[in-house]
């Protein structure tokens, strides 16, 4: 398989699975130890951790503000999400496969009104929505400040 989780529920019942013990790094850590100074991007898809890696990020998120890709799988989770960043100011898209980016009133579960789903969503500091204008899906329009 090439899927894989620290969430034991996401692979329950997978004969082609197996364990693995490994070792974790607080995402501020490591940039700490490599003397990074600065992340403008970040991909975050750890099937139901998303939580957990944005508050290990929590500095890095305050004194850089980067872009965040991430998958949100539950409404629940994409509530917690929007809780964790609420005090910095970001801006929710979903991505839609072939369309492109749909702003978001607030986070959701990934469904879209026509019946398919995508759990993939962009969250960005309103400073740097401009960035993302030319992926917007046609008739849309970026969120006011």
């Amino acid at each position: 398989s090439y899927s894989g989780s620290f969430e034991p529920s996401m692979m329950a019942g997978r004969a082609d699975m197996s364990e693995e013990e490994i070792d974790v790094t607080r995402f501020d850590d490591f940039l700490e130890t490599q003397a990074i100074t600065g992340v403008g991007l970040m991909k975050v898809d750890v099937e139901m951790h998303e939580l957990e890696v944005l508050e290990g990020a929590s500095r890095c998120i305050e004194r850089d503000r980067p872009i965040i890709v991430i998958e949100l799988l539950t409404r629940e989770l994409a509530g917690q999400v929007k809780s964790k960043l609420r005090h910095v100011d970001y801006a929710a898209f979903q991505v839609h496969e072939g369309e492109g980016l749909m702003p978001l009133e607030a986070l959701t579960d990934g469904r879209f009104a026509d019946g398919t789903r995508d759990w993939n969503f962009i969250l960005c500091p309103h400073d740097k929505v401009k960035t993302l204008e030319s992926y917007l899906a046609p008739g849309t329009a970026l969120p006011a400040d």
